[in-house]
Order: structure tokens, then C-alpha cells, then sequence
């Protein structure tokens, strides 16, 4: 049985160039969909990454200071497959989740390890099947205590994924993905039968995010369709993201959320980022960050030093202040701040 001896610690002063903050990896039960989520593409990492280092926290424009709030650990095989990812959660509880495939690089295993700073430790793992049969695929995810997920992909003569239904421990579907070709897919959700979500998305030539579509009432004849919008950068990473209000299809929709991200880059890989909104409510004080340390077959990127990443983040901050109030979406009942 593993005791808090055998958690690893990362202090950041001696991996990212001197930001300080130091915190315990202990590890998380990663509950994403792990038949996917194991390539470094998946975690808008570069495909030859070994390892990658990401914190996350806020820089404060008033005290012109970074504080981590999160990091996450990432080590790949050499088959490019995720080996293991060290989470933390808070400063006192973080996760470790161990990945095991089979010799075909299919994922059977992952087990989990929560860990905390006083000494506590859990453990548990999910094992994971797959099952072939004409043009349909069916994944198994199989935890400790006998819950079993299952996903079932199925394919057109060409081969093409057509849509993807995923069920519940009793076999209940709860979502349904549809495929239209590789630009477009709609994500439905259901509840006693029943739509509750419905989300229509479209990618762009390159296979990046560029318009989601929700219905707010799905199924109902007054739904209305609230409109997000994504743009990039020449470098192909998140640049500006425009919520909607929601509206009556037909209609014009207005601007009602505005996201920007600005980046801090070695050569074509971003080491910081700094992400804001334009709100009336937003708070002016600080803005979001995180800093990555990415370790590939042939090079290591990461900002120069401390200063590097504290000047960006001021410059960021800067040009936040200054652009907010002339970018604001018009203010309306949706968007007033409480008083």
C-alpha cells in the first residue's frame, strides 16, 4: 500500500525558471472519455511531447503578483501514448492516475491514486474492453465496484464514424454524438428519455472549434439558440471567443460575452498564456494564467525566466484594462452587474 512517503513533489522555483510555488502531486481520477484522451494532440500538446508541466493561477494587476491555484503533471510512453498525469487539486489534495495498455496500444487499465497532505490515501482503477462487430464498435468502461459504462461507435461502408451513443451502468443512453462528415457534430443529451441538451458544433479546415450552436429548449417550439463563436491566431491557438445572447432562430444574435487569450511563445509553441473576459461585472483586478514547461523528442520549450512570464503577464494586464471598457457588448438585463 502506497503511504504519503511515496508522493511526489514538484516545486516549481527549480522546474519553470524561478515562479515560485511548490506543490504535492499526489493524483486524480481522470473521468474523461480515456478511449480518446491519451495522445498528446488531445491536451493541445505538441505529438512528440515526453513530458509537459502546466500551472495555472492569476495574476493580480494590483499587486503585480502570479499566485498558482492548479498544475498538472503529463509524461507520454514512446509509443506517444499517456502514461501517467499528476493532477493537483487544491494545496492540500492532488491525484495520480497510472495509464496500461496492451501490446496493440489499446488502453485496458488506469489506475487512480488521491492523495493528501496530512497523510490520507485512496486508491481505485477502471479496466477498459473493446468489442468489434461489422461496423460497430463497442467500448467498455468497467470500474472497482462493478459500474460499467459503455459507448457504442458506429460506421458507414466507407468506414466513416457516423455517431457514437453512450449508456449508462443501466444501459440508458444519456448522450448521442452525430457525425457529419469531420466539420460538423451534435451533441444531444438525454434525461427519462428526454433531450435536455442539444448542441450543434462546426470545425474549420484545420479541424479547430469555430461555431457552436445551443438550443436552450430543445425539442420545444419557442427554443431559442444561443450562438458562440471561436477565432485563432496565425499560429492556430484560441484567440478570441464570442458568446451570444440567446435569441429566436432568424434573428440577428448580439454579442453578449466576449473571451480573448494572449500568448507567450518558444519558437511556434506557447509557453503562457493570459486569458480575460469583457464583462460590466468581470473583475478588473486579475486575469487568468497558465504556464507551461513542455519537453519534446528534440527540444525543450519554456519561457526564459520568472521575468519573462511576470513582464507578459503585466503586458497582458495592461492591454486588458485598457481595451475593456471600449469592447464591452452593450449592457442590457443579461449582463448588469448585481447591486
Amino acid at each position: 500500500m502506497k503511504t504519503i512517503n511515496n508522493v511526489i513533489q514538484i516545486c516549481l522555483s527549480s522546474s519553470l525558471g524561478g515562479v515560485k510555488g511548490c506543490f504535492l502531486l499526489f493524483t486524480l481520477g481522470f473521468t474523461a472519455t480515456a478511449q480518446e484522451l491519451t495522445k498528446p494532440e488531445d491536451f493541445d500538446l505538441p505529438a512528440n511531447t515526453e513530458m509537459a508541466l502546466e500551472i495555472t493561477g492569476s495574476y493580480s494587476g494590483d499587486k503585480q503578483i502570479f499566485s498558482q491555484t492548479g498544475g498538472e503533471e503529463y509524461r507520454f510512453n514512446s509509443e506517444g501514448k499517456l502514461a501517467q498525469l499528476k493532477k493537483m487539486i487544491t494545496n492540500n489534495m492532488a491525484t495520480q492516475d497510472v495509464y496500461h495498455y496492451n501490446a496493440d496500444g489499446q488502453l485496458t487499465k488506469i489506475d487512480y491514486i488521491f492523495g493528501t497532505k496530512d497523510g490520507g490515501m485512496s486508491s481505485s482503477s477502471t479496466t477498459f474492453s473493446v468489442e468489434k462487430k461489422d461496423k460497430e464498435i463497442t467500448y467498455k468502461r468497467r470500474a472497482d465496484k462493478g459500474y460499467t459504462a459503455r459507448t457504442v461507435a458506429y460506421y458507414n461502408a466507407a468506414d466513416e464514424l457516423q455517431s457514437k451513443n453512450f449508456y449508462d451502468a443501466k444501459v440508458e443512453p444519456w448522450k448521442k454524438i452525430e457525425y457529419n462528415g469531420t466539420k460538423e457534430y451534435r451533441v444531444k443529451e438525454f434525461k427519462d428519455n428526454k433531450i435536455v441538451s442539444d448542441i450543434i458544433y462546426q470545425n474549420n479546415d484545420q479541424g479547430k472549434l469555430v461555431k457552436q450552436l445551443k438550443f436552450t429548449q430543445p425539442m420545444e417550439r419557442k427554443s431559442k439558440e444561443e450562438l458562440t463563436t471561436y477565432s485563432y491566431n496565425d499560429k492556430g491557438d484560441l484567440e478570441t471567443k464570442l458568446v451570444h445572447y440567446d435569441n429566436q432562430q432568424g434573428e440577428t444574435p448580439k454579442v453578449m460575452d466576449i473571451h480573448v487569450t494572449e500568448y507567450l511563445y518558444d519558437g511556434d509553441i506557447w509557453v503562457a498564456r493570459v486569458a480575460y473576459r469583457h464583462l460590466y461585472y468581470s473583475d478588473p483586478s486579475w486575469v487568468e494564467v497558465t504556464i507551461r514547461r513542455i519537453k519534446t523528442a528534440d527540444k525543450m520549450y519554456s519561457a526564459k525566466d520568472e521575468k519573462a512570464i511576470l513582464d507578459f503577464c503585466k503586458q497582458v494586464y495592461q492591454h486588458y484594462v485598457a481595451t475593456k471598457k471600449q469592447a464591452q457588448p452593450p449592457k442590457n438585463e443579461y449582463n448588469e452587474p448585481e447591486k
